[in-house]
């Protein structure tokens, strides 16, 4: 694997923060491509992505260090240590929902509204994060021999995180098409909450890594996919419910 980038012999960068940082300028990129078809006032957008991207940060250690407890740090490079290593995509994106929701009370804005602009960009900030995670070697599969099989510390094993970034495009463009093509509040959110809860669901039992926590028979990961799961199933009966009292439109 290749934990760290050299560019031209005169630095080196972490490949997962600098695949994040590419992943989430071309999910700015997106956001910036879409927003003319959004209600949204561009000042509250900021205002959702500052939230989502502080409140997401935190999710993510903070669940990280319920899976997998580590030592209180007692030195200054113990603590940046702590902070800078070590993520769960899920505690990110519980992180990021509570945050939009914040800013959705401060703002006055529709939830699914920051959902139906945000997430098909998420999905490219994922995507990058995914092939920081192939490059450093971890969230890696379960031993396989065949077809893009990638050997990590003389085992070859499912490249589960390249698997996971191509699906996270496909999705990204189907809810890209989505947006722009079918008139419905929170049908976006919807299907992004359905289709990675269930890819999620599933993908875990290829994944290699057994440190990432359990509950019960199910990994932590899939236990968080049954509720998002649900969530999304009710913003697709939201979504999808017609309002006669306003001719037939979608009420959400």
């Amino acid at each position: 694997m290749h934990p760290f980038l050299n560019f031209f012999s005169l630095f080196q960068l972490p490949a997962m923060g600098f695949c994040i940082l590419c992943g989430t300028i071309a999910a700015f990129v997106l956001i910036w491509f879409l927003h003319k078809k959004s209600p949204i006032a561009p000042a509250h957008i900021l205002d959702g992505l500052i939230w989502a991207i502080f409140s997401g940060f935190v999710g993510m250690k903070v669940l990280y260090w319920i899976v997998t407890p580590t030592q209180f740090p007692t030195t200054w490079a113990a603590l940046f240590e702590v902070i800078s290593t070590g993520m769960v995509f899920y505690g990110g994106l519980i992180g990021g929902v509570l945050g939009v929701l914040i800013c959705c009370r401060v703002r006055k804005v529709k939830f699914v509204d920051y959902g139906d602009l945000f997430l098909p960009a998420f999905c490219l900030a994922h995507a990058g994060g995914r092939i920081g995670c192939l490059l450093a070697g971890c969230c890696y599969g379960v031993e396989y021999h065949g077809f893009c099989a990638v050997e990590l510390e003389g085992v070859s094993r499912l490249p589960i995180p390249l698997m996971e970034s191509l699906f996270l495009l496909l999705l990204a463009g189907a809810l890209v098409w989505l947006f722009l093509h079918v008139k419905r509040r929170g049908l976006v959110t919807a299907v992004y909450m359905l289709g990675y809860a269930l890819w999620r669901f599933v993908i875990e039992y290829f994944r290699g890594d057994a440190e990432r926590g359990f509950v019960g028979a199910l990994s932590t990961s899939q236990f968080i996919s049954v509720f998002i799961l649900l969530v999304g199933l009710w913003f697709l009966y939201r979504s999808l419910r017609k309002d006669k009292s306003k001719g037939g439109k979608p009420d959400a």
